[in-house]
């Protein structure tokens, strides 16, 4: 199921900026609600690494992707071509591609753990991929932000759909929108040659 129809009874969080509101967990075979950051936690869904299955992509934020996994990506497919593009031109991967430290090419060795100074350098980089999401999370919600100040409808919340149809109708080039989140990642000027 498509993040777009997974989430096509939810609603976005005006204050939170998440998605909320009922979705059918297909795994498990049940309706769930998920929950927005204004709300009281639930147990752990079973299956579900945190319980969230569905959230709008980290770069154009006019898409819904699935997560709840410790291994989801954060991307679109158009925009994660476009991240993993730039990672592969600059050599590293300066915007984070998930959650995980090995999505982001950051892991300890067993052969290494007893060397002091590999656990220094797994320290240090996995604190680095912690700030990039730390980035990325805010420049998220900057855009998320910037897209749902547009829409003039009131109340707490927007219908998912709807706020689908305004930041795609709002969404400015693919180009622009890729070359807002390197700005914003504070990682370069412009894309790499080549990239999409």
């Amino acid at each position: 199921m498509a993040g777009n129809e997974l989430a096509a009874r939810m609603e976005l969080c005006r204050k939170c900026l998440v998605l909320r509101g009922p979705f059918f967990d297909s795994h498990n075979g049940c309706e769930r609600v998920q929950r927005c950051g204004c709300e009281p936690r639930q147990p752990l869904w079973n299956a579900f690494d945190y319980n969230c299955a569905a959230e709008l992509c980290r770069c154009c934020a006019a898409h819904v992707i699935r997560c709840g996994s410790k291994w989801s990506i954060f991307f679109c497919d158009a925009c994660k071509r476009q991240v993993v593009a730039y990672n592969g031109a600059v050599g590293w991967k300066a915007i984070p591609i998930g959650r995980h430290s090995m999505m982001n090419g950051v892991a300890l060795n067993t052969g290494d753990a007893g060397k002091a100074s590999a656990r220094s350098a797994y320290a240090r980089d996995l604190s680095e991929v912690f700030d990039r999401i730390d980035r990325l999370e805010r420049f998220h919600r900057a855009q998320v932000r910037r897209i749902v100040s547009s829409i003039e409808t009131p109340g707490p919340t927007v219908p998912v759909p709807h706020y689908i149809e305004h930041a795609t109708r709002s969404l400015p080039s693919g180009e622009a929108v890729f070359a807002a989140i390197v700005t914003g990642m504070g990682v370069g000027a412009s894309s790499p040659s080549g990239s999409p």
